[in-house]
């Protein structure tokens, strides 16, 4: 054997063994996610899920275009926050403005994605909390049981900088440094650069169904953190599809159509 037919077997034996490994690496994260299991979600003792597993496929059951507070009253919004709504919705009304979100195929953010007419899918681990929606093919790799780094090692994103934690039978995740080019709602609800959320997922009705409780702080525009509520179904009749710009995709929402 030549010299250069050695260095290609080494090459290729090299890259066999690289297949292998990561073939053995996503057959054991499919079973950890209970890819392959049927009916309601459950702990898989391979993954050791510190808290109740909802790995599976949710699909949000009101994707509503105005976030409300749980207690039924106004947002609470600064005079600052109030001007920011008010110009927003009467320029994208007056044609003025677009939703950039919506013209670029951008990220949603914080809490707008979620009531977004599209699956996700959930995959919890003993260390990581993944997301993955398939609107714009957006993914939330969460970690477990640590603190947010540094402000000066995080750079702003459009889903901001996240972890998470276990509270007994409630996934809470903490979620700050957020840039300024989305909004919290389809409406158009501002938010600064000092927002910071915090959402409280657990599931209810038997595990038929998953509850998010999401708490917005932000100062400059709201004058104190409130809250508000999004569930989602179970559907493990359902996969994530492919989101390809600019073209049609399904929507079950409660107006239809493409979005």
């Amino acid at each position: 054997m030549s010299p250069r037919d050695a260095m290609f077997s080494v090459a290729g034996a090299g890259r066999r063994r690289c297949q292998a490994r990561l073939a053995a690496v996503l057959a054991g994260a499919l079973l950890g996610s209970g890819c392959a299991s049927h009916g309601l979600p459950h702990t898989s003792p391979t993954q050791s899920v510190p808290g109740p597993d909802f790995s599976g496929v949710w699909w949000v059951e009101q994707p509503e275009r105005t976030l409300l507070p749980i207690d039924g009253a106004s947002v609470p919004l600064t005079p600052a926050g109030r001007r920011q709504y008010d110009e927003y919705r009467a320029q994208l009304q007056a044609g003025k403005i677009e939703d950039l979100t919506r013209k670029y195929c951008l990220p949603d953010g914080l809490p707008r994605l979620l009531t977004a007419p599209y699956p996700f899918e959930v995959v919890l681990t003993r260390h990581q909390a993944t997301f993955l929606h398939e609107a714009r093919h957006v993914y939330r790799a969460i970690p477990l049981d640590v603190q947010h780094p540094p402000p000066q090692m995080m750079l702003d994103n459009y889903m901001g900088n996240s972890v998470a934690r276990w509270e007994g039978d409630t996934l809470v995740i903490d979620s700050i440094r957020f840039n300024d080019e989305t909004k919290l709602d389809v409406s158009g609800l501002p938010h600064s650069d000092q927002l910071h959320v915090t959402e409280r997922w657990r599931k209810i009705d038997g595990g038929r169904r998953l509850q998010d409780e999401i708490t917005i702080d932000d100062p400059p525009i709201f004058t104190m953190p409130w809250s508000t509520r999004i569930t989602f179904a179970y559907r493990p009749d359902l996969t994530i599809n492919e989101y390809v710009c600019g073209e049609p995709h399904r929507n079950r929402s409660s107006t239809g159509g493409a979005r």
